[in-house]
């Protein structure tokens, strides 16, 4: 690894240079749209949701651009309400491949092509 590189990254939290190197990258994946979500996670050595936490400290705006997860032609319905559940949120969004939402703090401004929108009831986290 570059030693410019090697520099920075010794600056960042924790004390692992490997971990701090894969978080880094999976994250540069994901917002490049190289990988979904659930591979990025995979690339980090993370549980989906402690990704997705890393990625909200980060303020990364690949998460909030990519948050919805392309159904059909992956059949990733199964996958978006697992992830909805592990991260406790009460709203998914599922998009075809030609579609797109656009998300600004959290907040839908704009919608293109076909998007569907799955809510959970709270008590489906009640243990």
């Amino acid at each position: 690894m570059p030693k410019e590189f090697l520099s920075i990254i010794n600056t960042m939290e924790g004390t692992d240079t490997d971990s701090k190197v894969k978080e880094t990258l999976a994250i540069g994946l994901f917002v490049e749209k190289q990988v979904m979500l659930a591979r990025a996670a995979e690339l980090a050595g993370k549980p989906l949701s402690d990704f997705i936490e890393l990625l909200r400290s980060k303020k990364s705006h690949g998460w909030n651009m990519r948050r919805a997860t392309i159904l059909k032609k992956w059949n990733e319905e199964k996958n978006l309400k697992t992830g909805l559940a592990e991260i406790n949120a009460l709203t998914g969004y599922g998009i075809d491949d030609d579609a797109g939402l656009y998300f600004e703090n959290e907040t839908l401004l704009e919608t293109e092509g076909n998007f569907y929108t799955f809510r959970v009831s709270r008590q489906s986290f009640s243990g």
